[in-house]
């Protein structure tokens, strides 16, 4: 089910096979709460319903799984983490969440530089980028070797 409205009200998951909100449905609800309550009221409504729901909804992992979900979620002030009564849990899912996105950002990071390394234009720019530092390196080291001998000669 889709969200259209502010007063939609939340489709959790259930157990078994069931229809339940992604991490794009609660976003939306929040925007369209925030739209109709303002700040403030629409991030009370939204921390209480989401902190609902049966044992192990799907909706936790995206506060743990998913970036996006999480981003949206700090810069909101929302609570992702009312429903968690022990303690320090809710900073190890937060790390734990933090350890995912670095780990698929440095993938990322590997998987595009593997991809330019394919690119034949890449490989001309390196190329000449090794050419002129090499020359560049010479000339330096040339310079440096006439600087030295001249100041033996004198």
């Amino acid at each position: 089910m889709a969200v259209t409205t502010w007063n939609t009200v939340p489709d959790y998951d259930q157990w078994g096979r069931d229809t339940y909100w992604n991490a794009d449905d609660w976003i939306t609800w929040h925007k369209l709460l925030k739209q109709h309550f303002g700040q403030d009221r629409a991030n009370i409504i939204w921390n209480y319903a989401y902190a609902q729901g049966g044992i192990i909804p799907k909706h936790y992992d995206y506060r743990t799984f998913n970036s996006n979900f999480r981003s949206y979620a700090k810069s909101q002030d929302l609570d992702t983490y009312a429903s968690v009564g022990l303690p320090l849990i809710p900073q190890l899912l937060d790390v734990t969440g933090s350890a995912f996105d670095l780990i698929g950002g440095v993938t990322n990071t590997v998987s595009q530089v593997a991809d330019g390394f394919s690119n034949p234009k890449f490989i001309r720019i390196l190329m000449y980028t090794a050419l002129f530092a090499g020359v560049g390196y010479l000339g330096f080291r040339g310079y440096v070797f006439y600087k030295v001998k001249m100041a033996t000669i004198k």
